[in-house]
């Protein structure tokens, strides 16, 4: 099984970081759709709601990128280990 493969478990994390950042986007969505003065209401330092949750949609995208990214390095580096290489060397394909 290749790291393309849909059942990989690269698309597996990919799959499910992907669902968890949805989840947290389709709240925003539904927060700002449907109840829009909770939107507007002023949190940490005067800045309202709306403003907050855009700035964690950025960040909780680089952290889920940052996880998905050390994750699947740790299963190359596993699975490279386990075929005798060093890690970083590639198996060359014909």
């Amino acid at each position: 099984m290749n790291a393309t493969s849909p059942h990989s478990p690269h698309a597996r994390w990919g799959i499910t970081l992907f669902a968890i950042y949805t989840l947290f986007y389709v709240a925003y969505v539904f927060v700002m759709a449907f109840i829009p003065e909770q939107s507007q209401r002023e949190w940490i330092g005067g800045v309202n709601l709306a403003v907050w949750w855009g700035f964690a949609l950025i960040a909780v995208a680089f952290v889920l990128a940052v996880v998905y990214g050390w994750t699947c390095r740790a299963e190359l580096e596993t699975s490279a280990y386990e075929a005798g290489q060093t890690p970083g060397e590639q198996e060359s394909q014909p």
